[in-house]
């Protein structure tokens, strides 16, 4: 079962369900398939938290979140000048636990130790969260092969 988790952290903000969030992939698969228009929104809710603030992206997917974020009165900058490290997801927790610095992402994994100080939605599932930005025909092999994507990645 795949659903959204009601939570905050200091300064968390209330998920919506996950039904808001993506769409099934394929019904035998799993993988949700996050679209542009949802990135954008929890992109802004992101810049809402942090407004005003110097922002760093964690490359591929936080460089593109602090992108967006900056097209919402944040301020790009270098990880060694910035006041929040941002990412797209934060699933183990193993990236971010090397950050000095506050730390936020859009989506943060149910478990995940230690939580980002800023975060939109919480997921209790372990499915594969495929953003706009990644190739979904290599994702799903990689699936069907059941290699974890949580080999690859540093998170």
């Amino acid at each position: 079962m795949h659903e959204a988790v009601y939570g905050r952290s200091q300064f968390g903000f209330v998920s919506p369900s996950v039904s808001q969030l993506a769409t099934p992939f394929e019904e035998r698969s799993t993988m949700f398939k996050i679209d542009w228009d949802k990135v954008m929104q929890l992109s802004k809710a992101l810049a809402e938290k942090v407004p005003g603030w110097r922002i760093w992206g964690i490359p591929r997917g936080g460089s593109i979140v602090e992108a967006i974020m900056a097209n919402h009165g944040c301020q790009l900058t270098d990880g060694v000048t910035s006041d929040v490290v941002v990412d797209d997801i934060a699933d183990s927790g193993k990236t971010l636990a090397r950050c000095i610095r506050p730390t936020a992402a859009l989506i943060v994994r149910q478990g995940c130790e230690p939580l980002p100080t800023y975060w939109i939605m919480m997921l209790a599932t372990s499915d594969y969260i495929l953003f706009p930005w990644e190739d979904e025909v290599v994702a799903q092999e990689k699936i069907d092969a059941g290699i974890s994507f949580r080999d690859k990645d540093s998170e």
